[in-house]
């Protein structure tokens, strides 16, 4: 409702130079109703048409945002953080010492207001709504896609937004937080914390109409194989 509330305003729409053969790329930002803004890297096909959306999630960590480009598909690469898309990682983690590590307070994670991943979901589900707005969109399909942190990101937007008709993971990151109470593996990520339940790709899963494909690492120790059958088992689609 945040965002469903939030006028759509573009804060940069800048071309990029070098863009491969036959598409067009943008970096642009999205005002969001608060915190940083949306961030993402967009390439669309140059040639006139009506195309199909896909969005992609990046796993955890201050990285520079890839650049990616689908034939006959208008992608858009987000950066989790809201921050420059085309610094190095190098120079992102000087510039945002704060970010490192993210989400990983207990503080903040004790309450789902103030967990740095509700910022996250509000970020990426602004950038969505702006994109549904572009001319040379199909109205009809938008993929959800990531891996770990970024699966975590294409399962929430996902459960907010049913426009989306498939999901894409891979090696699913943050499930099943509380497990670790009954003696599962933790794998990496941060403790269990009351403010995290919401966040959980677990509890973000149970809300998915959309069919969904989920790729699994059985001898994963950063995203355990028992978290990811979890959330597997409720995935209602």
């Amino acid at each position: 409702k945040l965002v469903a509330d939030n006028p759509v305003e573009v804060l940069l729409f800048e071309e990029l130079e070098n863009a491969k053969n036959g598409f067009k790329a943008y970096d642009v930002r999205i005002k969001t109703p608060e915190g940083r803004p949306s961030a993402f890297i967009l390439t669309m096909p140059e040639k006139d048409g009506k195309y199909p959306l896909r969005l992609s999630f990046m796993g955890y960590g201050v990285n520079t945002t890839a650049i990616s480009y689908n034939d006959n598909t208008i992608s858009a690469c987000f950066n989790a953080h809201g921050i420059e898309t085309r610094l190095s990682a190098i120079e992102l983690i000087q510039k945002y010492p704060e970010l490192s590590p993210y989400g990983f307070s207990g503080e903040e994670n004790s309450s789902n207001m103030t967990t740095y991943f509700r910022g996250m979901a509000i970020r990426n589900l602004t950038g969505l709504k702006y994109l549904k707005t572009l001319d040379n969109w199909d109205g009809e399909n938008i993929v959800s896609t990531g891996g770990s942190q970024g699966a975590l990101q294409a399962t929430t937007v996902a459960a907010h937004d049913s426009d989306i008709n498939f999901l894409d993971i891979s090696v699913p990151w943050f499930c099943d937080l509380g497990a670790v109470r009954e003696g599962f593996m933790t794998g990496w990520r941060p403790g269990f914390a009351e403010g995290l339940r919401y966040f959980d790709t677990v509890t973000q899963a149970m809300l998915v109409k959309c069919p969904v494909k989920v790729f699994a690492g059985l001898g994963d120790y950063v995203c355990p194989p028992s978290s990811i059958m979890a959330l597997y088992n409720e995935i209602n689609t």
